[in-house]
């Protein structure tokens, strides 16, 4: 198999991968149920038991871009003979920082506004080092030495992602695809590995730090991502109609497995002891449900959702996440998710709001209104997005696509 695979390779895939509208649409989804997560925090132990699988959306993102980088390395490896180190990081530097830069510079900006009106919105020494932090991709340094003090916190995961960017055109080039017969194999092998390891250490818990390196970083849903792309090679290279219809029938199960586990399985906590802070343990149980089997089931079936728009191109969940609102939703998805959560922490002067009235330390409003304030933010994080995407990025894109050896419209 590796040898056979290896040499086609080697030459122009046999069906070209082409944009995908459905995977935009997915992402459309995706920062919806992101941003209504992030809003509906406020509504306290309620939300936390029955909606922490919507961080597995997080997760559906991961996988995804492990699958477009990858699908797009290897089509350039058949198209070339190589991969562009030079070439790949321009672009996704023209891809990811322009609109980075722009909402740094939008937080320094507001933050020497309110300092100089004697009311700073946040201290300039954090500021600094967040914004550094992000500008650099080292954004997860800052989250462990800060803890809840923290404000643009959602970056944590554009330096995952930066991160895996940097490793792994290296990873699949020097040690997967020149390394003669046996490279491919071996790092396919180590992929499958890397991704049981993984599983094993969220099964194993604890806050020893390779099971908290494996909740920051998402190694397995990047693997996965990685894998489902050979995976979809090899299909299109080696037509094999049980094989495919396999694979329809399970990411049709691990779709359903996905809405699951997301919605509506139960990530109980336990009840909060006495001279334990709220924000110790409700990052205690952020741990235990990571931990926890609906999560690592729910990974899996995050990898199969993504395989389904791949392998059923007809369905009707393939046909509803082509539909255009959603796909425009997609286009917009990096610079919504840039913005959703700074706009809504300057709205409520990063003031903790909850509707649950038992949680110390926050402040509490009715529902109605938090769930007003959430539907407001959302809009005008939609039109703060219009305009990145309108005079910031696609102006970058366009500087993108000179350094492009494969031309698929990656909106991410």
């Amino acid at each position: 198999m590796g040898e056979d695979f290896r040499s086609r390779l080697d030459r122009p895939p046999t069906v070209p991968f082409r944009y995908v509208k459905s995977l935009d649409g997915i992402r459309g989804v995706g920062i919806l149920v992101v941003m209504f997560g992030h809003y509906s925090a406020g509504f306290s132990k309620w939300a936390g038991v029955r909606l922490f699988g919507l961080s597995l959306t997080i997760d559906l993102f991961f996988v995804l871009s492990g699958f477009l980088i990858t699908t797009l390395l290897l089509e350039e490896w058949s198209k070339t003979g190589g991969i562009s180190m030079r070439n790949f990081y321009v672009r996704r530097g023209l891809r990811l920082l322009p609109a980075l830069f722009v909402l740094l510079v939008f937080v320094l900006g507001v933050v020497a506004l309110t300092t100089a009106a004697g009311d700073p919105w946040l201290p300039w020494k954090l500021t600094l080092a967040e914004v550094m932090a992000a500008a650099l991709y080292v954004y997860p340094v800052v989250m462990v030495a800060k803890g809840g003090e923290i404000f643009l916190f959602h970056l944590w995961t554009l330096s995952v992602e930066e991160w895996f960017y940097f490793l792994w055109p290296a990873t699949i080039g020097w040690l997967g695809l020149r390394r003669g017969r046996r490279g491919l194999p071996n790092l396919l092998l180590a992929m499958v590995l890397v991704y049981i390891a993984c599983f094993v250490l969220r099964a194993a818990g604890g806050r020893d730090g390779l099971s908290l390196l494996v909740t920051a970083l998402r190694p397995d849903s990047l693997v996965a991502g990685s894998v489902l792309a050979f995976l979809i090679r090899w299909t299109k290279e080696f037509p094999n109609e049980r094989l495919f219809a396999g694979l329809q029938w399970l990411s049709r199960l691990g779709l359903v497995g996905f809405a699951y586990f997301s919605w509506f399985a139960l990530y109980p906590i336990a009840p909060q002891p006495k001279g334990v802070t709220y924000s110790d343990h409700y990052a205690r149980y952020h741990e235990l449900a990571f931990q926890s089997w609906n999560y690592r089931f729910g990974l899996i079936c995050a990898a199969l959702t993504i395989m389904h728009l791949l392998v059923v191109p007809d369905g009707w969940l393939t046909k509803v996440l082509s539909w255009r609102p959603l796909v425009y939703l997609g286009v917009l998805s990096y610079a919504l998710y840039l913005w959703h959560q700074p706009l809504f922490l300057l709205m409520n002067n990063r003031t903790n709001l909850n509707a649950d009235p038992t949680v110390e330390g926050h402040r509490v409003i009715s529902s109605p209104t938090m769930i007003g304030l959430g539907l407001g933010v959302g809009v005008l994080s939609v039109l703060v997005a219009m305009a990145s995407r309108r005079f910031v990025e696609v102006p970058a894109l366009r500087l993108k696509s000179r350094f492009e050896v494969v031309h698929y419209e990656d909106k991410r």
